[in-house]
């Protein structure tokens, strides 16, 4: 079972008031220590922040935080159980490997052979099993906390000439370490391969290989239970170990900055007119390489994550009537991940030419409602 003893505090600190250029400033802050029974230390918490108003229309305010999630049960204590990765497509195969440019190095040091002589022909290596190769899902009891660093500055505008208004706009950066999150079997058997640095990461201890003299038996993994070759029947195989472990790792960093922007208006034009618009700017990019943590993937401006979103939402009641507007904008979006055509931290395209449009263009969602 897990145990978790806490001890926290805030504070907030009303420093002036009711005075020029000081109509409110206040500094406020928290803080939480967190011992859990299946880590080997405990964690800290913590939050401080800002708020300045020199006027009462408008009001500044900053804030830093520190926060942290500890792996819980399911994370690492799993029980274990049989799976399957099924349709295996074994990167260190000839036909796939260049399809990285770690690949050739990476699948050297871990020693997989590069041919396979058949019937006195020699020919590329590959390695493709008739049927899926058997693993283990489990927890990870080796898994450290996740923690995030985030700054916010933002400003709140409510101008008392015009009653009803108010905008707001916040910047915010926000950046977590650790990250635990649960991995597809072919994506760790990739993410070994695919490591710019080499072997000596959390995905390749997690892959199981033989190593035999039997060049039919030697690379395959060790769950793998036949193997299709050309030419001669399929080799059936022994297993003799797990090909692989599933289970939750610590990724290297997530990060997202950006910039929010909301606008209300309220009247009483027509009993009830309620007028807002919030847009969004997203940076966003994923640290997943263990082991070269400023190497990121871009996933701004990417199907399902666009640099720019707004949304206008509108009211309007009149008696017993009432009607509602909604529209909802939604930016380009890249048609592939971003590096397959564009470049990213100075690395070229992959594929440049990979679709004949790169990406989905703007659109705008339209929806109208009347009520009675």
């Amino acid at each position: 079972k897990q145990e978790i003893r806490e001890i926290f505090g805030e504070l907030r600190f009303p420093l002036l008031a009711d005075k020029p250029f000081f109509e409110e400033l206040t500094v406020e802050g928290a803080v939480r220590y967190s011992d859990y029974n299946t880590a080997a230390s405990g964690v800290w918490a913590y939050n401080g922040g800002i708020v300045w108003s020199p006027v009462r229309d408008v009001r500044f305010r900053a804030a830093y935080g520190r926060a942290v999630r500890a792996p819980n049960i399911g994370d690492l204590f799993s029980t274990a159980s049989e799976t399957f990765l099924n349709g295996l497509v074994d990167p260190c195969n000839q036909t796939v490997i260049n399809d990285n440019p770690n690949r050739v190095r990476n699948c050297a040091a871990a020693g997989v052979p590069t041919t396979l002589v058949v019937n006195g022909e020699t020919r590329p290596w590959t390695n493709t099993p008739a049927s899926g190769i058997s693993g283990i899902q489990r927890g990870n009891p080796n898994l450290a906390p996740e923690t995030s660093d985030s700054i916010t500055v933002g400003a709140v505008f409510q101008p008392r000439w015009v009653p009803g208004l108010s905008i707001t706009v916040d910047y915010y950066d926000i950046k977590v370490k650790n990250v635990i999150a649960s991995v597809a079997p072919q994506a760790i058997v990739n993410q070994c391969y695919d490591d710019p640095v080499g072997i000596n990461n959390p995905f390749c201890a997690a892959i199981f290989r033989r190593t035999s003299t039997d060049p039919f038996v030697n690379g395959t993994f060790q769950g793998q239970r036949d193997r299709v070759v050309a030419g001669i029947p399929n080799i059936n195989l022994p297993q003799v170990g797990p090909s692989f472990i599933q289970q939750p790792f610590n990724y290297a960093k997530l990060r997202a900055k950006g910039i929010d922007i909301q606008v209300d208006y309220n009247t009483d034009l027509a009993e009830d007119l309620n007028l807002s618009v919030a847009s969004h700017n997203l940076e966003r990019e994923d640290f997943t390489f263990v082991n070269d943590p400023l190497r990121s993937t871009r996933l701004d401006g990417t199907l399902g994550t666009p640099k720019w979103e707004a949304s206008l939402f509108t009211t309007l009641k009149f008696k017993q009537f009432d009607v509602g507007y909604n529209a909802r904008f939604v930016g380009k979006q890249a048609v592939n991940d971003w590096e397959t055509q564009f470049s990213h931290q100075g690395r070229a395209p992959i594929n440049p030419d990979a679709t004949p449009f790169k990406f989905y263009p703007d659109i705008v969602y339209h929806n109208l409602r009347l009520g009675f």
